[in-house]
């Protein structure tokens, strides 16, 4: 499953902890715009690629709509590409991949997003950059395995990243971690190469400069509430 949004006795929201992270950060804006219309109980089932509004039934096509439009806000997303002085027909998959990040989705679903909602790229342009997702991870880290892949440029401008163990995090050349969570790896072309060895928080810095991220780090599948997935193990 994707998620379920349970609206007796009271209101919650159940994820699949097997689902990549920034997938459950939009499946949980699905089910919380289940609440927010009045629907009721909702088990939606796993869906890998949406090639057309069309086939969705009115309450899905209004639930993907309010989650697309929560995370990734056209005034935010406008921006971010103005920051970068780029625009979303012409931006190269690392761009794109960067703006995903500081917003907490998926590079497809930022891709779906410019196509479907805010008109700013063609169909043919969405599935360009999304075959070419491939190619860019292998670019950014090379062989390095990693349950996730995250983007930080010099114009990111979220505060904080949500990540799980073992992800992967390319941030500018000389980023420095404030402590162990977050591990330096090597360099690459993009930037300094991190991986997340265990759940907790850290900070990624730029030395002498204003650049800094906090890094909330989650255990890989975790299951529990949701307020506590960022506490450090015991040991």
């Amino acid at each position: 499953m994707e998620g379920i949004y349970s609206h007796r006795p009271l209101p919650r929201i159940l994820l699949s902890a097997f689902r990549p992270l920034v997938r459950r950060h939009f499946n949980c804006a699905h089910e919380l715009g289940h609440h927010v219309f009045g629907h009721s109980s909702k088990l939606d089932e796993l869906k890998e690629t949406l090639e057309n509004y069309d086939d969705l039934s009115p309450d899905e096509f209004i639930v993907d709509s309010f989650a697309g439009h929560l995370l990734m806000p056209v005034l935010g997303i406008r921006r971010a590409f103005a920051r970068r002085q780029i625009k979303a027909s012409t931006a190269e998959p690392h761009e794109v991949l960067a703006i995903s990040c500081e917003f907490g989705v998926s590079y497809d679903a930022l891709a779906t997003q410019l196509t479907f909602c805010l008109n700013d790229i063609t169909p043919v342009r969405r599935h360009e950059l999304i075959n070419a997702r491939p190619t860019l991870q292998r670019s950014m880290v090379g062989n390095l395995d990693g349950h996730g892949l995250a983007f930080l440029d010099k114009h990111f401008s979220a505060s904080t990243l949500d990540v799980e163990e073992n992800y992967l995090i390319v941030a500018p050349k000389g980023a420095v971690a404030s402590n162990e969570c977050v591990a330096h790896v090597k360099d690459f072309t993009f930037g300094s190469v991190f991986k997340v060895t265990n759940r907790g928080i850290a900070e990624l810095f730029v030395p002498n400069s204003s650049w800094t991220v906090s890094i909330r780090a989650t255990q890989q599948n975790f299951v529990g509430l949701a307020r506590y997935r960022y506490l450090e193990d015991d040991g």
